[in-house]
This record gives structure tokens, sequence and C-alpha cells, in this order.
């Protein structure tokens, strides 16, 4: 009688059936180990999680949709496990598919990192990083920063790269960037990130050099009768900003125009559109040469931006990365660190 050999995945499959919960994650961990899979199909997977969908992740890797839903079968059948069920018309992790996504993550990040860092050591530099900052604080006070440090790291590749907080905390989540100084507010998930408030930047109303119509000082019921300039709806800067008016009592606003920049406010606020909040940093040069003049709101409290250093909670740092970080929390305008620590007595 001849022997039957069994196929050795079928043997496994067949004991998965009887094994528990602990039995079949290591069966799912020797099968990774074994079938070499991918960054790309990693990349793939983690790439539906975050945009939410095959589709959008197909628009986002510029390939088409048929393409991912291959690279996500072929990343499940050499896992042998199932990683993403459907729930309604949406695409919802597994328990299994948690676990992968929260390792993928991590792995996908840290060969960014490495490719990053070895690329700079090939080119000769004593070492790299990069920021990702909002507009604000990358486009004035975290530049100051930036090139102080470069002037004492002559050897050292420093890239800052300017966007909204969401992009600014992607781009933590992927190593992309080493990490951010973002402003955030209460609805910006960051339960997997290190978030360490660096200050809080007030906000100074500021309008045209020239008197008229508008006074040197408004009270919180003038506020709602002049006219704004302010960042469009949704962007981090003006949700807190309707958040504090909100809390002072100042609910309606007549706003005139939208502008995402704070050079672009400036301007509008220059030309007599209307008034404008502006961090204090921005304006300290165009208050001096009486381009912008400072409003006074004697009504209004805790009108201020909090300004967080975020970075992964397992990111590795190098020397020069640590130096970096060190010297930006060492160069934080010591009035606003002696004012967060007054608040903090309080």
């Amino acid at each position: 009688m001849n022997k039957r050999y069994d196929d050795p995945a079928e043997i496994e499959a067949r004991a998965a059936q009887h094994s528990s919960p602990e039995q079949a994650a290591n069966g799912s961990m020797r099968r990774l180990r074994s079938s070499q899979v991918t960054l790309q199909k990693l990349q793939i997977f983690c790439a539906v999680i975050d945009q939410s969908g095959v589709t959008r992740a197909a628009e986002k890797l510029g390939v088409a949709q048929p393409a991912v839903t291959a690279q996500l079968r072929s990343l499940e059948d050499k896992l042998g496990v199932t990683l993403l069920r459907k729930s309604g018309r949406i695409l919802v992790l597994t328990e299994a598919g948690d676990r992968v996504y929260r390792w993928a993550s991590e792995m996908i990040a840290r060969s960014f990192e490495i490719e990053r860092e070895l690329g700079s050591l090939s080119d000769g530099a004593a070492g790299s990083a990069v920021i990702a900052a909002t507009m604000a604080a990358g486009s004035y006070l975290v530049t100051d920063m930036v090139v102080e440090f470069s002037r004492a790291n002559p050897g050292a590749h420093i890239a800052v790269q300017v966007s909204s907080p969401p992009i600014a905390l992607d781009a933590v989540r992927n190593g992309s960037c080493d990490f951010a100084i973002v402003v955030l507010d209460r609805t910006q998930d960051i339960a997997d990130l290190t978030a360490q408030k660096l200050w809080e930047e007030p906000l100074v109303l500021c309008a045209s050099p020239e008197g008229a119509p508008i006074s040197d000082s408004l009270s919180n019921a003038q506020l709602s009768d002049v006219t704004w300039v302010t960042p469009p709806r949704g962007l981090v800067t003006r949700d807190l900003e309707d958040q504090m008016l909100r809390a002072n009592g100042v609910v309606m606003r007549n706003i005139a125009l939208e502008l995402g920049h704070p050079e672009a406010l400036k301007r509008a606020a220059r030309a007599g559109i209307g008034v404008t909040f502006l961090p204090e940093t921005t304006i300290r040069d165009d208050l001096a040469l009486k381009m912008l003049r400072r409003i006074e709101t004697p009504d209004l409290q805790h009108v201020t931006l909090p300004v967080f250093l975020v970075h992964r909670r397992r990111k590795l740092l190098s020397a020069l990365q640590r130096r970096l970080l060190d010297h930006i929390v060492n160069s934080r305008p010591k009035e606003y660190v002696k004012r967060d620590e007054q608040a903090d007595d309080a």
C-alpha cells in the first residue's frame, strides 16, 4: 500500500481547527517568517486602513483598484488569516488584522527612517532630521530654532516640512518625518503618539496701521460687529479660534475673507479688509515696523494656541535628533515658559 504524504499547509490548517487562539497565533507567526511578505504588500494593506477603503488607497498609491485587492488577498493567503471583513458597506479590521496593522505600521515607519539616516551618512552628513511643522510654527519660530542649530552643527542635514496638523501627524506615524511641532486640539487622536506641550502661543488681534474705522481697543460686544479675516473653517487654528471666542461669549462674527496662511492674513489685514488673529511670534517684526497695528482685547481670556512636540512612542532617536529636540525645548520663548508654569501652579 502506497504511503500518503499530506501537504504541510493542509496539516497545519487541520490542526488550526482544533487549536487554541495562542496556538493559532503561533502558526500565523511561523507562516509570517517563512512567507517572505514584502514591504509593498504591507504598505498597501496599511494604505487601505489609513485611507478607509480600497478605492481611496488605490488613488493615493496611484495604482488600479484590482491590484490593491489582489495584494490584500495575497497577504491574507501568505499569513493564513483574514485581515479585513465587511461591516455593512465598509471594511473593518479583524483582531488579526489589527495586530498585523500595528506591526506593519511600525515596520514601514522604521524602514523610512533607516533609509533616510543611511542616505544622509552616505552623503557625508553628520546625521539628519526631518521635522513636520504647522504653518505658523514652521514658517517663523521653528525656522529660527533650526537655523541656530544648523550653525552649531554644520555637518547635519535638517529638513522642515510645513503642512497642516493632520498631515504632520500622519508623517510622524508613517516615519516620513522624525517628529512634529504642531498645534493640537481635543478632537485629534494622538493616543498612539507621544506629545509634549512646548508652549502656549498668544493670539494677537491685528488690523491695518490706519486707525479708522477700528479703534485700538475692542470689547467682546464690539468683536461681533467688526469685519474679520480668518483661517478657513476646518483648519485646527480656525476651530480653536472659534472655541475660544465662544468661551468668551463671542458667538457670531462678520467674516469677510478666509485665508489659510499667516502671511496671507497679514496682507488682508494691512489692506484694511478686517481684523485678524495672528500668533504673536509671527507679527513681531510687522508691529515693530508699523506694518500692522495691535488691537487690545481686555475682555478676552485664554486666547492662545497650544503648540506640541509629537513623535512615535517607540521612535529611536539618533544622537543628532536628540540634540535637536533638546535645542528646541531649551529655545522656547522664556516668557511663554514662565507664563505656562504660572498657569500650572494656579
